[in-house]
């Protein structure tokens, strides 16, 4: 688990890796909205679809920003997911971190 802190001081975002991610320890709580660390990219948004998250489970946005990670942005939830892969046509893609906002 990492925080990002604000200037004054703030926590903007909780990141929440599932491996030894960059030297962090894995999370290993209870993810937000049902979610498992092995869920597909097609397993999250049907879960959030069923929870009524997003255009029909499916991020407002999706990048790759890093050119490793494929990075989805369901900003109604507060909530990125980054995926093991950079491709979002990767089926076997599951997520790597779950980063939680305001």
């Amino acid at each position: 688990m990492a925080l990002w802190i604000n200037p004054d001081q703030t926590v903007s975002t909780v990141y929440l890796y599932l491996n030894n991610a960059d030297g962090f320890v894995p999370y290993k709580g209870e993810l937000p909205l049902g979610l498992k660390f092995y869920d597909s990219m097609g397993a999250v948004q049907y879960k959030l679809k069923r929870q009524k998250i997003g255009n029909a489970g499916l991020p407002d946005s999706g990048e790759t920003p890093d050119h490793l990670h494929y990075w989805t942005n369901y900003q109604q939830a507060g909530i990125i997911i980054v995926y093991n892969s950079p491709s979002a046509e990767d089926e076997d893609a599951t997520i790597y971190a779950i980063l939680l906002s305001k």
